[in-house]
């Protein structure tokens, strides 16, 4: 949770909450332009659907709690990710 005790630090907070939630949003866009991109050539009914979903959409996203940010010196493999994501729907829809 995100707190203040004066003008400036709940300036502060307000704005780390921004680059939060536009950090997701950009993460998710980007998450779904890549699916999109994947499917529309080989499935556009699906892609028809994965346009559909939005990354602003925050039902699943829990934000409650304490977090800590720190870099660890991992990177996401975006790409390694979608791959996961393509074979868990490939399994799901039977692809």
């Amino acid at each position: 949770m995100l707190s203040g005790k004066n003008e400036i630090e709940l300036d502060i907070n307000a704005e780390a909450i921004r680059l939060i939630a536009n950090a997701v949003i950009f993460y998710k866009a980007t998450l779904l332009s890549t699916l999109y991109q994947h499917y529309i050539e080989i499935d556009p009914e699906m892609a028809r659907t994965i346009a559909r979903f939005s990354p602003v959409a925050w039902q699943h996203i829990s934000f409650i709690g304490k977090y800590e940010f720190y870099n660890r010196g991992d990177i996401i493999n975006i790409q390694e990710f979608i791959e996961n994501i393509i074979a868990t729907l490939k399994k799901i829809f039977r692809l």
